[in-house]
């Protein structure tokens, strides 16, 4: 609940004060929260998965965050098919926020990825998209 109500705040810090309506990013939506190697990573989405259109992603990492030197998400199946990797920006301590096109043709069994770049390696989570 911490992680999901850091998300938000950041979202709010990203998007910056009265932007948040004229952004329109929809209904939230809690991912949850899943382990990336030594990062537990938090993910709210706003708005729907539609083709077209445009999702918002808050990312809250914890477990050393500081040594995350890239974070990146990206809409696609196991097997890679989907969106190309969207960087990230920091928000303030843990906090990252970004807004990634939905392509046409995504897969059905497409999921949010998010990857973490950090301690010389790559770390990797899967949350399921919402219904």
């Amino acid at each position: 609940m911490r992680l999901t109500a850091l998300a938000f705040a950041c979202f709010l810090v990203a998007c910056g004060p009265g932007e948040e309506e004229g952004h329109r990013h929809g209904a939230m939506h809690d991912l949850g929260t899943q382990a990336a190697g030594t990062f537990t990573v938090a993910v709210t989405m706003f708005g729907e998965v539609e083709a077209g259109r445009e999702v918002a992603v808050d990312v809250a990492l914890s477990g050393s965050p500081a040594r995350a030197s890239a974070v990146q998400a990206r809409l696609a199946n196991d097997a890679g098919d989907g969106t190309v990797n969207t960087t990230l920006p920091r928000g303030e301590g843990s906090s990252f926020h970004a807004h990634i096109a939905v392509p046409e043709g995504l897969p059905e069994d497409a999921a949010l990825w998010i990857s973490i770049r950090g301690e010389g390696r790559t770390q990797e989570a899967r949350f399921e998209l919402p219904d």
